[in-house]
C-alpha cells in the first residue's frame, strides 16, 4: 500500500486559524490568510496578530462598517484509504473537524480583541 505525505498526520490533532474582514455584506471579503497549527495557544496568538494588523477600510458595502474577524477550528486527521485504479490501495489522512468547537475573535473599533467561544 502506497501512503502520501500526509498519512503521517493521523492521530494528529490540529487548529486551523482562519482571518477575513466582513465588508457587512460577504464576511469573506478579505481573506486574510489561514493556518494550521499544532496547539490553541500558537492559534490564538496567530489568529490574534492577523486581526491586529489588518487594514480595515472605513466603510464598507451599503455604508456599513466593515470589521476584521476569524475563526478557529479544531480538527483530527483520520486515516483514509483510496482505492486508485492505477495505483492500488494508498493510504492517506482526512482532516475532521470536530463539531460544535470553535473559537470566534472580533476586531473592536479601539483595536482590542474581543474572543467568543462556541465550545460545545
Amino acid at each position: 500500500m502506497l501512503r502520501t505525505r500526509d498519512a503521517a498526520k493521523i492521530g494528529r490533532t490540529v487548529y486551523l486559524a482562519t482571518a477575513a474582514i466582513d465588508d457587512g455584506d460577504w464576511a469573506y471579503a478579505v481573506e486574510l490568510g489561514t493556518a494550521e497549527l499544532p496547539n490553541l495557544g500558537l492559534a490564538k496568538r496567530w489568529l490574534g496578530r492577523r486581526l491586529e494588523r489588518a487594514a480595515v477600510p472605513t466603510t464598507g458595502a451599503y455604508g456599513n462598517r466593515p470589521y476584521a474577524w476569524g475563526r478557529i477550528e479544531r480538527g483530527t486527521y483520520e486515516r483514509e484509504v483510496i482505492d486508485d485504479p492505477d495505483y492500488g490501495l494508498i493510504e492517506d489522512a482526512n482532516l475532521r473537524l470536530d463539531e460544535g468547537w470553535r473559537l470566534f475573535a472580533y476586531r473592536q473599533p479601539d483595536g482590542s480583541i474581543t474572543w467568543e467561544e462556541d465550545i460545545g
